[in-house]
């Protein structure tokens, strides 16, 4: 099992989860989308196989702990239950099936010694041994 953060930024029109008071409930599922990469036309980057660009290496059981790139605090931890597969909806590369594990008050990424403007442009990053202790901790998982 791995440990993915991945960022949301509020009202965007295609976001899953609209803002960090979009609560669901334990066991609710959700569609976590990826952005789709375009060259510098607009046109969208395909493999030589055709399929876009920036698969996530999620697998099912992994855990998804999105953070708002406001406050840059981890509020939910998501499971993985089904294989990324091409998006059904336009300016969005791969999709992930996903449900709610559980939610806290809120951990600041800086506890998982992350620095917020290290992360840039990140769409997700797995975590190792000691930030995924610390998550999996403040989580009780």
């Amino acid at each position: 099992m791995a440990i993915w953060l991945k960022p949301f930024g509020e009202d965007h029109p295609h976001e899953p989860i609209d803002s960090p008071t979009d609560l669901a409930a334990k066991g609710d599922r959700r569609t976590f989308f990826e952005p789709m990469s375009v060259d510098e036309r607009g046109v969208p980057q395909l493999t030589l196989a055709g399929v876009p660009f920036g698969k996530p290496r999620y697998e099912i059981g992994d855990l998804i702990a999105p953070y708002w790139n406001g406050s840059h605090e981890i509020t939910e931890i998501w499971e993985v239950i089904e294989a990324p597969k091409p998006a059904e909806r336009a300016a969005w590369s791969w999709q992930t099936q996903v449900q709610l594990v559980d939610r806290i008050a809120g951990l600041p990424i800086t506890d998982l010694d992350i620095k917020p403007q290290s992360l840039g442009a990140l769409v997700k990053l797995r975590l190792r041994d000691h930030r995924e202790a610390i998550l999996t901790a403040a989580f009780g998982l």
